[in-house]
């Protein structure tokens, strides 16, 4: 006798309240919520020529911040549904103080027992994201202790694949390649948390929406259009890539992506330098902290930095500053690395936040790849063109 699957169960009404409640809460979508929309320089592609507009992310992040699908099932699923949620504005309302960040998409749906809370603002697009007035850094670092995690970008602490330089290089440099570190008031709001994941690739698939739920990938009923991968699992990324390849052949941007993280070593290698690049930015945040108060209490000061031996494959850089306070003057620039044996540089690392490095895979269910429905930034309206409906989907 052959077993036929279940089509249909009709006995849940009969089952214990605590085993429906049960369920329902695993119905519930596990979000990457956004509080601000992605800068739209990530959905321009330029060209020597011509400026072709393609991906906004923007539709990505409306359907993202829809209301679940279980809220719209039965009285009791809503229920469930709407325990710990509400929107980025909840902040505003019970008790967050610091003024002037605000931006279009604080009325969001967020679930703060299921979502990861995610920053998409760095320094300079503040038009571009929505924020008004203020930086929007207090907020997010008041927000993150409330959610499941916290995640940002890399641009805000170092551009993935930019090279570390000093701030005296940082003044004479005109190379968009090349990065110092953020400010120190960043990274002191950003110290208030523990953990962050950090986004230091994106990748936008355009696929069907049926292609979606039969892979899985962006959750049980296709609800969390936004997901965080670990760039170290192979298996993962190969997942997402069979999902583009049975996308249309003209949605071409990803491939660049695939073709580098599946050939592993070097991917991997680039990331584990951004990692430790993370490292020595945190650790010159801390070192010219300590040095405006004298380096009291600090044991060997010569020996937290480290001249390169002829021939070392280290993580270095040139820290002129460093010589100059610990032997008053610069005798001619040296390549460094940090001493990580040293006290206070394990103390350092052990009080850093931990940034994660992760992989962000977007679902767009637009032609966004076409020309024809492309959408295109006016900027004396401030406002989106082109935008279509998307069939099965309601704004």
């Amino acid at each position: 006798m052959s077993k036929q699957p279940l089509e249909a169960f009709s006995l849940f009404q009969q089952l214990p309240p605590e085993v429906r409640r049960a369920i329902w809460q695993l119905c519930r979508p596990h979000r990457v919520t956004e509080v601000d929309f992605p800068h739209r320089i990530l959905g321009l592609c330029i060209t020597i020529h011509t400026f072709k507009y393609s991906c906004s992310g923007y539709d990505t992040t409306f359907l993202n911040s829809r209301r679940p699908i279980i809220t719209r099932v039965c009285r009791e699923s809503r229920a469930v549904a709407i325990e710990g949620t509400g929107s980025v504005a909840k902040g505003y309302a019970r008790g967050y103080s610091g003024g002037g960040a605000e931006n279009r998409t604080r009325y969001s749906w967020v679930s703060e027992a299921t979502d990861i809370v995610h920053l998409n603002w760095t320094e300079g697009w503040d038009v571009d994201g929505g924020w008004s007035n203020a930086s929007p850094i207090p907020l997010f670092a008041w927000l993150a202790p409330q959610f499941v995690a916290a995640s940002i970008v890399d641009d805000l602490i170092h551009p993935f694949g930019a090279r570390l330089i000093t701030k005296d290089d940082k003044e004479d440099s005109d190379s968009d390649s090349e990065e110092y570190g953020p400010p120190a008031p960043i990274l002191d709001h950003l110290a208030l948390w523990k953990d962050y994941f950090v986004t230091i690739q994106l990748v936008k698939l355009h696929v069907s929406f049926e292609q979606v739920l039969e892979s899985g990938l962006f959750g049980r009923l296709g609800e969390e259009c936004i997901q965080l991968v670990d760039p170290f699992d192979k298996d993962k990324i190969h997942k997402y890539f069979e999902l583009w390849q049975s996308g249309p052949q003209q949605d071409d941007e990803p491939g660049t992506f695939f073709e580098k993280a599946l050939s592993t070593a070097q991917f991997h290698k680039e990331v584990k330098t951004w990692r430790d690049e993370v490292d020595t930015i945190w650790l010159r945040h801390k070192w010219y902290c300590a040095k405006e108060n004298h380096f009291a209490g600090i044991e060997q000061l010569n020996q937290i930095w480290l001249e390169r031996k002829p021939g070392e494959n280290s993580n270095c850089e040139l820290i002129e500053d460093v010589f100059e306070s610990i032997n008053g003057s610069l005798e001619h620039e040296r390549q460094l690395y940090l001493n990580r044996d040293h006290s206070w540089v394990k103390e350092m690392l052990k009080e850093m936040p931990r940034f994660v490095p992760r992989i962000m895979f977007r679902f767009c269910p637009k032609k966004c790849y076409d020309p024809k429905e492309a959408v295109i930034w006016d900027s004396s309206r401030r406002a989106l063109l082109g935008q279509r409906e998307i069939p099965g989907f309601r704004f």
